[in-house]
């Protein structure tokens, strides 16, 4: 095996490690993401200046899959995927809370990212 190849797979292996021993994250730690998440523009004035009012937990299927939703205090709410390393908000609205319903779209669109 080549020095280069040697080389970019050492890279690659340490970019993947921390991801494969990434512990989920807290319900505590996906408020302060969203938080973050939101201060980083001012596309979501409207919902910059809302707190955290909780999280909510949603479990999925068999597998037991988790998303947080995030509640703020005056409507709205943002999703995240505790167990994606890389973290991100799934979905936001600045009105309303997620309904866990069949006939929700947007439930229905992230229950089936969950069951992959």
């Amino acid at each position: 095996m080549s020095v280069r190849t040697r080389a970019l797979l050492t890279l690659v292996a340490l970019l993947l490690a921390p991801a494969a021993d990434a512990a989920p994250r807290s319900a505590g730690d996906s408020a302060e993401l969203v938080r973050r998440w939101l201060d980083r523009g001012d596309r979501f004035s409207l919902v910059r200046s809302r707190r955290v009012s909780e999280v909510v937990n949603h479990r999925f299927g068999e597998t037991g899959a988790r998303l947080h939703e995030i509640r703020f205090e005056r409507g709205g709410f943002a999703v995240t995927d505790p167990e994606d390393p890389t973290g991100g908000v799934l979905a936001f609205s600045d009105s309303g809370a997620l309904d866990e319903d069949p006939d929700n779209p947007l439930w229905t669109l992230l229950a089936r990212h969950m069951e992959r």
